[in-house]
């Protein structure tokens, strides 16, 4: 069971979709906070739903995945560390007990979206990390 993680601000559309395609991705959990201004027009939230439709995957959009805008805008603008940043987004993925209402199979072949071009210092990573910790059975690739 694969779980996959993927960045937009580096790619173009096409190599988006084709990364996508290629992987057998069936469904996009689109984990970004802010998904209407979008550094990639493309990923719009009134475009990609329907984008994604014309080559067969689905599209959610998971706000309670997302991180809170004061721990996205404090870790941007330098108010804290990454190593910060990791201990109170793993801090509130816990307290919304986001696991409860997912299944390894819920995540099978699906891609979680952010903006960040890679997933080092991405809450993607960290989300995968948790369903990981909790699926172990699930196979973690950073597309």
């Amino acid at each position: 069971m694969k779980l996959f993680t993927i960045g937009c601000s580096k790619n173009s559309a096409e190599e988006l979709f084709n990364i996508l395609k290629k992987n057998d991705v069936r469904k996009v959990p689109d984990v970004r906070l802010k998904n209407a201004n979008s550094c990639c027009f493309y990923t719009h939230k009134r475009d990609l739903p329907f984008l994604l439709s014309l080559i067969g995957i689905g599209y959610e959009h998971k706000m309670d995945w997302a991180p809170e805008p004061w721990l996205l805008d404090g870790c941007k603008e330098g108010k804290f560390s990454w190593s910060q940043y990791v201990v109170e987004f793993n801090r509130m993925i816990d307290s919304r007990k986001i696991i409860r209402n997912v299944k390894a199979e819920d995540l099978e072949n699906c891609a979680l979206l952010c903006a960040e071009p890679t997933a080092e210092m991405c809450h993607r990573r960290l989300l995968a990390e948790h369903f990981k910790a909790h699926f172990p059975q699930l196979e973690v690739v950073h597309l």
